[in-house]
């Protein structure tokens, strides 16, 4: 901090929420701050107007179709300059090269068709709106119950997400917006998938007492990446997240790929539970650089979590829920989700709780080290920011950093102190990047305690299915590539956090 008043001032100067620079420079002109079009304070309260339209066009290239209209962090409907037709007309749209649901309105949709098992569900309808700007899927079948075949799409989710809304409140539950691009969208069942045969690949969210429909899938030749309980802990079945073992889908496309593929679809591709596809990327990065011992983690999971199903109002609102003993074995799975991909790892502990926020699962986690020399909190912030182990690999989905640091200021007045914040921190890289703050390395019990926040529905949901379906694809186009030709890589627009 300077100590002189100007310098104070300085330190003070808001800053874009997007490009983080007070100004900014567009044609040769300086363009200065407008205040932020939703309820979003202090560090989030300031935008350029420029900076904005670039991310409204950038995002709804990667499928965030309600880029621009919806601030991700607050959840208010933006008013806002930059939203006038000049920004998000269909010329605007066609010059950023954004996918349509059709796949780009204008020729063959040469995407791969991908089915949603349990389509109809939270994170299934969450996962439909994501592919419509997906450059290597294209929404194929939204494979619901037998009591949604062949109803629209629309009704269905609007439906659920108003039944949602009302329950929790609107203060509380923000609903999702339906596209018009998916209007003529209907529910099929997964038999009508099967006799089709158009979808190849399926990614699923089915609850465990219906993973029958899963390995009906995989015996007709559909690969399934599935974030599935059912059979999660089946040793025949790779238990993936690309970032934290990515041997895992190398060594199972190998033995596909000596089988001629001929058997690679009888696998299921499965995903943990979401607090661990954030956890263990963390404990990964610092594994890596100073070697885990023991782990602590202690859950705060937002109501999303549990997708449809409601919660009763006294349970959760205004309360904290424990989950031990209870019907959810989210504690459980964490546990064995953790020592079988960190099987080095001595001791896990976990506790889970479930809280009054829609999405975002904070973490408390707390690690013992192998090293005998223990870390600085700098030395394990930049462990994990520079946690980078799918740099080569050109995956649509993968974020640019996986593992988002808040820095410790030197004062506590600082901004970030009091961060991650589920509400404010769930949606970097549109979602998939993980969020850390809080690293403290004075702890008598452990070598560093720190908080992080996984956005439950996309990288612990359906972005960690999707990432595995593009990883297991990307490595599957290698084995099958001609000598010395290289598999084109698929285009993704970068990301830009807002």
């Amino acid at each position: 901090m300077h100590s002189s008043s100007s310098g104070e001032l300085e330190t003070q100067r808001p800053v874009c929420r997007i490009c983080w620079e007070n100004t900014c420079e567009v044609n040769g002109s300086e363009e200065f701050l407008s205040p932020t079009p939703c309820s979003c304070r202090d560090e989030r309260s300031n935008v350029h107007q420029a900076c904005l339209e670039r991310w409204i066009l950038e995002a709804r290239s990667q499928g965030r179709f309600d880029a621009g209209t919806i601030c991700h962090a607050c959840g208010d409907h933006y008013s806002h300059p930059a939203l006038s037709l000049t920004v998000l007309s269909d010329e605007a749209v066609r010059d950023a090269k954004i996918s349509t649901a059709s796949g780009g309105g204008e020729g063959v949709d040469h995407r791969e068709p991908l089915a949603i098992i349990g389509g109809t569900g939270y994170v299934g309808r969450s996962l439909a709106l994501h592919l419509l700007g997906h450059p290597t899927f294209r929404l194929g079948a939204i494979v619901g119950s037998s009591a949604t075949v062949g109803k629209p799409f629309s009704a269905v989710f609007e439906k659920k997400e108003e039944a949602l809304a009302e329950h929790y409140g609107a203060d509380l539950w923000k609903p999702m917006d339906f596209p018009t691009e998916l209007m003529s969208a209907r529910v099929c069942g997964v038999e009508d998938v099967i006799e089709r045969g158009e979808c190849r690949t399926a990614l699923s969210f089915i609850a465990p007492e219906h993973g029958e429909i899963e390995d009906r899938l995989a015996a007709a030749g559909i690969k399934v990446f599935s974030i599935s309980p059912h059979a999660r802990f089946d040793p025949s079945n790779p238990l993936s997240v690309p970032e934290a073992n990515p041997e895992v889908l190398k060594d199972a496309v190998d033995k596909a790929a000596g089988e001629g593929f001929e058997g690679d679809c009888h696998s299921l591709v499965k995903s943990p539970n979401c607090v661990t596809c954030g956890v263990v990327v963390a404990l990964k990065a610092l594994d890596a650089a100073f070697g885990v011992e023991d782990v602590s983690v202690t859950t705060f999971q937002s109501l999303s979590g549990r997708g449809d199903a409601k919660y009763p109002r006294d349970v959760v609102m205004g309360n904290v829920y424990p989950l031990h003993g209870t019907v959810e074995r989210t504690g459980e799975y964490q546990h064995g989700e953790l020592k079988r991909i960190m099987p080095d790892v001595k001791r896990v502990s976990v506790a889970a709780y479930r809280v009054p926020v829609q999405r975002g699962h904070l973490v408390d986690v707390r690690v013992r080290f192998r090293c005998e020399t223990k870390p600085t909190a700098r030395a394990v912030e930049r462990a994990l920011s520079s946690f980078d182990p799918l740099r080569d690999v050109p995956l649509p989905s993968k974020p640019r950093r996986v593992i988002y640091v808040k820095p410790l200021d030197e004062e506590e007045t600082g901004p970030r102190i009091g961060t991650p914040r589920p509400k404010d921190d769930h949606e970097y890289e549109g979602g998939m990047s993980v969020c850390v703050g809080n690293v403290v390395c004075e702890d008598e019990l452990y070598d560093v305690r720190f908080c992080l926040v996984v956005n439950n529905v996309v990288r612990g949901a359906w972005g960690a299915a999707l990432l595995n379906a593009e990883y297991w694809h990307w490595l599957k186009g290698r084995k099958t590539a001609a000598p010395g030709e290289e598999p084109a890589a698929p285009s993704a627009a970068a990301r830009i956090e807002c």
